[in-house]
């Protein structure tokens, strides 16, 4: 939830405006947290870290501006740091407790903390299902604990169409299903979903043909397909589109995907180089996902893999 870009990421006019804003309106909230929002993409962290406390702090009970705190303590893997704004965030607005709710138990499966994260989704009222955040997220605690048949009927009783991933990218559900298939080994149901699924990603992409992300679902998808030359080329562009130099939300996104894609592929060196990298940045993959999600299990006999997973045990996890 809550990691979706906006605008023509011209960066350098934005920040023109936000300096003369904050000439005017020195002690605004929003122009804080726009130009950390910025420093987010930038990867210039520590000033986006600065930004983003300093909107906090002069507008506590603004959701939006707790919601870029709390995704920019996600891409550093800061969970302690994240909780407690969860804390802090409810205390101030009770009425946003599901909300920050969501937030944690999709913390406690990035933190591979699995019985937490039934714990507190059990807590959560079952038609609360933000443009199917929820319904996403507990698909992922399903196939992670390697319950099928608990995904495959969460995914039928969602109402939703399209379902918002970890990532923030709003996919059809029919990726969800594929995904689901695979992990049953039901290659011939995987690939009717993801068929279905690459003509909903290719009418995306028709109306947006430079969105890096969905360029990266479609490599996944054709790697799911064994189209081995369109995934590599789909997953390249995709990288090309979402530079980590010039993107550092979206471009260890795109590069992950790209990954999985290799690892689908049985490429399992070129995917373990890219994981190697993708570990020490912030926006990689988190451990609850590399270490449980069966989309990762192809790699998981190497050793090489484990030493990336382990590298990113959070010390409170308990595992």
């Amino acid at each position: 939830m809550g990691r979706e870009n906006h605008g023509y990421r011209d960066y350098a006019q934005a920040r023109q405006h936000l300096a003369i804003a904050q000439r005017t309106l020195p002690n605004n909230a929003q122009v804080y947290s726009l130009t950390g929002y910025i420093d987010r993409r930038e990867g210039k962290w520590d000033d986006s870290l600065r930004n983003l406390k300093r909107a906090a702090e002069l507008d506590p009970r603004n959701l939006k501006v707790l919601g870029d705190l709390s995704v920019l303590y996600d891409l550093l893997r800061r969970y302690d740091d994240k909780e407690q704004l969860f804390d802090r965030a409810i205390a101030i607005n009770p009425a946003q407790t599901n909300y920050w709710q969501l937030l944690r138990a999709e913390t406690e499966l990035e933190k591979g903390n699995l019985p937490k994260a039934h714990q507190l989704f059990d807590q959560l009222p079952t038609a609360y299902d933000p443009d199917g955040s929820a319904t996403a997220a507990r698909i992922s605690l399903f196939l992670y604990d390697g319950n099928i048949e608990a995904a495959q009927a969460t995914l039928e009783a969602c109402k939703h169409e399209e379902l918002i991933d970890g990532t923030g990218s709003l996919l059809p559900r029919s990726f969800f299903a594929g995904q689901i298939s695979r992990a049953q080994a039901d290659r011939s149901q995987a690939i009717a979903a993801f068929n279905i699924a690459r003509d909903e990603i290719g009418q995306k992409l028709r109306d947006d043909p430079d969105n890096g992300l969905l360029r990266g679902i479609l490599c996944v998808i054709n790697a799911g397909l064994g189209r081995k030359e369109e995934a590599v080329s789909e997953g390249e562009r995709a990288v090309e589109l979402r530079p980590i130099s010039k993107d550092a939300v979206d471009g260890p996104v795109a590069l992950t995907r790209l990954a999985m894609a290799y690892a689908w592929l049985g490429e399992n060196d070129a995917a373990i180089e890219r994981l190697t990298f993708l570990a020490k940045v912030p926006s990689g993959p988190d451990y609850g996902q590399l270490k449980f999600d069966p989309a990762w299990a192809a790699l998981r006999g190497d050793a090489r893999f484990v030493k990336i997973f382990y590298a990113l045990q959070p010390r409170s996890a308990g595992r």
